[in-house]
């Protein structure tokens, strides 16, 4: 059994937790969660991400460079995004993985939502 319930389902489950890192930045203003789940919500969680977002390393491996900045909003497609969104996934029997985008005002609401980091 979880020492922690999961974060998404506010449930107990057996084995062990998956782990969710979320940052947000807009020029000195950061903001950061963690998500601690279980397999059935990390696997939600990780496929509405990675359907959104570039995947920039798994493990080692760097897929993306610093140019290949996100052009537009992650979500909407927008050209305009302040927001800078980082999300960084351990699950268990997978390497890390982590995905990079943007966010734009309208849609910074829905990405803080899905971090976890309330209103």
């Amino acid at each position: 059994m979880a020492l922690f319930p999961c974060d998404v389902g506010s449930h107990r489950f057996t084995g062990r937790a998956n782990t969710l890192y979320v940052g947000l930045a807009n020029g000195s203003f950061s903001e950061r969660s963690r998500i601690r789940v279980c397999n059935k919500h990390s696997t939600n969680l990780v496929d509405m991400w990675r359907t959104s977002m570039s995947l920039v390393a798994v493990g080692d491996t760097t897929l993306l460079a610093e140019d290949d900045a996100p052009e537009a909003c992650s979500w909407c497609k927008k050209p305009e995004h302040p927001w800078q969104v980082f999300v960084n996934t351990y699950i268990q029997g997978d390497d890390p993985r982590q995905y990079w985008g943007g966010a734009c005002e309208e849609c910074l609401p829905l990405v803080r939502q899905w971090a976890h980091l309330g209103p």
